[in-house]
């Protein structure tokens, strides 16, 4: 009788002792972090804010997808608006991207430039990525 006894205790630990107090270290911890330990964790450039970026997109004959790129860009980025611009090269499109970009900048002003790259003899990308 002695080591069933044992054994139902060991079993009730297990299945209800054990996660309650792994639950509240987990918690407990987590805390501790958030408060005390979260801001060290930043890299010292983003102290003192967060940094302007400028995000680069080139555009060939993308009159289909351009308008949803650069309003996703514009409105859904995780980062403060106030801090990033976009900059479209459109790299001598025959379609209507360009007229598109134009639409799309009287939009969203000042937060939107392009860059047309016209093609005269061969042909050179806008942007080499290497």
């Amino acid at each position: 009788m002695l080591l069933i006894d044992y054994f139902t205790q060991i079993l009730i630990y297990t299945l209800v002792s054990y996660p309650i107090i792994g639950g509240l270290s987990f918690i407990v911890s987590s805390l501790y972090y958030w408060l005390l330990m979260e801001k060290e964790d930043q890299p010292r450039y983003l102290k003192k804010g967060t940094p302007f970026i400028t995000i680069l997109a080139p555009a060939h004959n993308e009159e289909a997808s351009i308008e949803a790129t650069i309003d996703h860009l514009a409105t859904q980025m995780n980062y403060p608006t106030d801090q990033y611009e976009i900059i479209v090269v459109n790299d001598g499109s025959t379609d209507k991207t360009g007229i598109i970009l134009e639409t799309l900048q009287a939009k969203y002003g000042q937060r939107l430039r392009t860059v047309r790259l016209l093609i005269i003899g061969a042909r050179q990308p806008a942007l080499i990525v290497l």
